[in-house]
């Protein structure tokens, strides 16, 4: 059913907006009604905070770096790069992989000589760093 699919192509919209967009002549309760039939309920978005407490206090140390320094940082987010390909956990030959094909060639082309990696996983850092940023067993 085309009420279904929509709610499952895009899973945070409204019944009103599933209405309006399908330009459906039923009440947006007949909506709901359909995608509660099709084991689709309601949902709201998790509440997160937009930066992380680690990150935040990360920058503040170096508050008085200058802005050509903070150029040099290149900051990831395992769940930012899902979006590029990974279904599911990613485990450490997947993230190697998305480290080799996209990360380290956009920062060779697109970062000077000296720059860091900021990591939310410090025993990823540690490993690269131990081994010179030759691939590891993460």
């Amino acid at each position: 059913m085309v009420i279904t699919r929509m709610a499952k192509k895009h899973p945070m919209i409204s019944s009103r907006e599933i209405k309006e967009d399908l330009q459906l002549p039923v009440s947006t309760a007949a909506i709901r009604r359909c995608l509660r039939e099709a084991k689709l309920f309601a949902r709201n978005p998790r509440k997160v905070p937009l930066l992380k407490k680690r990150r935040v206090e990360k920058v503040t140390e170096h508050i008085d770096w200058p802005k050509e320094k903070w150029h040099n940082i290149l900051w990831t987010d395992e769940s930012k790069i899902v979006l590029i390909g990974s279904k599911g956990t990613m485990d450490q030959f997947e993230y190697i992989k998305i480290l080799e094909e996209v990360i380290l060639p956009y920062a060779e082309e697109e970062m000077p000589l000296k720059w860091i990696l900021v990591d939310s996983m410090p025993h990823t850092c540690k490993a690269v760093i131990r081994n010179k940023g030759y691939t590891t067993k993460y």
